[in-house]
């Protein structure tokens, strides 16, 4: 099984996010609990982004989702302040089930930032984020 460098636990963090709920906090995506996750408080874009405490090279991006439109991911190396367009990626919509969305692309990264630029809903939410 690969390490999963998003996780609490491996030293990922949320250094950033548009919302916060504090029943829903950014921090239930990386928690490695599935019956938490963190939602968005209506508008778009929305966003957040995943921190590393050293440079992490990975190979794939794995969502667990409801809601998500299109979104944007974005790489920061090395604390340059600046994120580099990784990819745009459209959901399929799924009605009343959960949407899971593997993004497989290497690379090597300080931060990910997501935008979630639309939803096929009002709010959106996310259950589980991977970087392996």
């Amino acid at each position: 099984m690969s390490k999963d460098y998003a996780l609490e636990s491996e030293g990922g963090y949320i250094s950033f996010s548009t919302s916060f709920h504090p029943e829903y906090p950014p921090d239930a995506m990386i928690d490695n609990d599935d019956r938490t996750f963190w939602v968005t408080t209506g508008c778009f874009p929305q966003e957040f982004v995943l921190s590393f405490p050293n440079p992490v090279d990975f190979e794939k991006i794995v969502i667990n989702s409801s809601g998500i439109k299109k979104l944007k991911i974005e790489l920061e190396v090395e604390d340059k302040s600046e994120h580099q367009l990784l990819t745009d990626v459209v959901f399929a919509e799924k009605r009343g089930a959960m949407q899971q969305e593997t993004i497989s692309l290497p690379g090597t990264a300080q931060s990910i930032r997501f935008v979630i630029e639309s939803g096929y809903h009002e709010f959106v939410s996310i259950h589980k984020l991977s970087v392996m």
